[in-house]
C-alpha cells in the first residue's frame, strides 16, 4: 500500500453520554475527543435483545381509541 495516500490516524476518545462509557480508538477523525448518544453498552438491541417499545406511539393510541369506540356502538 503507498503510504503517501493513506489517512493519518490517530487515538480518539469516544465517550457515551448516556451510560457514561469511554472509549479509546484509533480513527482518522479530526478532534481528539467525541460524544456520542449511545453505545453497545447501554443500546436496548445489545441488551437483552428485546426490542419492544415500552411507551405506545401515536398510530397506536388513535387505533386503540377507535377501537374501544367501536365495541361500546355494538352494544
Amino acid at each position: 500500500m503507498n503510504k503517501a495516500i493513506q489517512p493519518k490516524t490517530h487515538q480518539v476518545k469516544f465517550t457515551c453520554t448516556t451510560c457514561g462509557a469511554v472509549y479509546d480508538v484509533e480513527s482518522t477523525v479530526v478532534p481528539e475527543e467525541v460524544s456520542i448518544d449511545v453505545c453497545s453498552n447501554c443500546h436496548p438491541f445489545y441488551q437483552n435483545g428485546n426490542s419492544e417499545q415500552k411507551v405506545k406511539g401515536r398510530s397506536e393510541k388513535l387505533a386503540a381509541k377507535f377501537q374501544g369506540s367501536a365495541k361500546k356502538n355494538k352494544n
